[in-house]
């Protein structure tokens, strides 16, 4: 990253005449980049807090994407053949199993920051198709489209556009606890979570 505002000789101020600059960035990435580049044990601070002169601003808009996930989901079009009742491959019913629990999963992916808007915000309105395939479980055969779990790694696999951004993602996860995902005024009891 380069900046520079350029003093005058002749003049105590820059030449631009601003009052005030704002820099515009993702400081995580700049922070990983740095690393990268020089190494981990460079001190970063020393280095950032050239660009500023109060502090750093962080801007988190994860709360407001974290309550618009069911208004998104319910938009997908699922584009399935159903020729029998499977009604739970409807994600627009938030009140369905599958649905709350793609809900979950993708907040815990917000929290941790594995989650753009961009990348959400493409969901909105989308044909989502879904491949029937049949999957093979201790001697016995049935369809993807019969088991939840599959439903829910396909799309987010169709998410995140491939099995590698899906990996890198759920391993952000790992260090979540369920209780930080969860929104406090949606459980009625917490006693016997401990």
């Amino acid at each position: 990253m380069f900046f520079s505002a350029h003093y005058d000789s002749k003049n105590t101020s820059n030449k631009f005449g601003f009052d005030k600059v704002i820099l515009v960035c993702d400081i995580d990435n700049i922070r990983n980049i740095f690393h990268a580049k020089y190494g981990a044990n460079v001190d970063f601070s020393g280095y950032i807090d050239k660009f500023y002169s109060k502090e750093i601003f962080k801007f988190d808009n994860s709360e407001m994407i974290r309550k618009n996930i069911k208004d998104i989901l319910e938009s997908v079009n699922v584009d399935y053949d159903r020729d029998n009742d499977e009604d739970y491959l409807d994600f627009s019913d938030t009140s369905k199993a599958i649905s709350l629990d793609l809900v979950y999963i993708l907040e815990g992916l917000i929290k941790v920051n594995a989650l753009k808007i961009r990348s959400l915000a493409k969901l909105s309105n989308i044909d989502y198709p879904i491949e029937p395939y049949s999957i093979s479980y201790r001697g016995k055969k049935m369809w993807n489209t019969e088991t939840p779990i599959c439903i829910i790694l396909n799309f987010l696999k169709f998410l995140f556009g491939n099995e590698t951004g899906l990996k890198l993602a759920l391993q952000k996860c790992c260090d979540l606890e369920p209780l930080d995902i969860q929104d406090p005024d949606d459980i009625d009891d917490y006693s016997g979570l401990n």
